[in-house]
């Protein structure tokens, strides 16, 4: 088996952003400036896989703090986004305790792909977004594409960790 065309996604967080160094405050942190994302291109990098609180920040009282420039920083170098790690339990405040509102707010961001300790709660939530698609007379194919997309991302990945 050859495993040098595999598709490789850079995983970080606020410890390992890059060697030797480490932005105190990522709620005013601009991406587009960020110097690795050239290193990334040299690298053949199909995604980045942040730490999910560097997209939408915490605040100390488990709110949402900030929304930050990552997705369209990484989308401008076609590279996908990748955060993790999605769970069903340690939720900010303003998603009202449902997972679904969290995913519903990363994808509106325009995020590629998920890493989760719970994918049954994305399918569900991607089934139940099929559906009320389906029900809508405003049916946007781009949309339900874009659903379509992330379900089979989501399978392929679930396949692997079953295998």
């Amino acid at each position: 088996m050859i495993l040098l065309n595999l598709s490789k996604v850079y995983l970080f967080n606020r410890a390992n952003i890059l060697p030797g160094y480490r932005p105190d405050d990522f709620s005013t942190f601009d991406w587009t400036e960020w110097k690795f994302w050239e290193e990334l291109d040299k690298l053949n990098i199909y995604g980045v896989g942040p730490d999910k609180t560097m997209i939408v920040g915490k605040s100390a009282d488990n709110h949402i703090s900030y929304v930050s420039n990552l997705i369209q920083a990484a989308h401008d170098h076609n590279i996908g986004v990748h955060p993790y790690t999605f769970k069903n339990d340690n939720l900010l405040f303003d998603y009202k305790f449902s997972a679904e509102n969290e995913y519903e707010q990363l994808i509106n961001l325009d995020v590629d792909e998920f890493f989760s300790d719970f994918p049954e709660t994305l399918v569900r939530y991607l089934e139940n977004k099929k559906c009320k698609e389906h029900q809508s007379e405003d049916d946007n194919s781009e949309d339900s594409a874009r659903t379509l997309s992330l379900t089979l991302s989501l399978l392929s990945v679930i396949l692997f960790y079953v295998q």
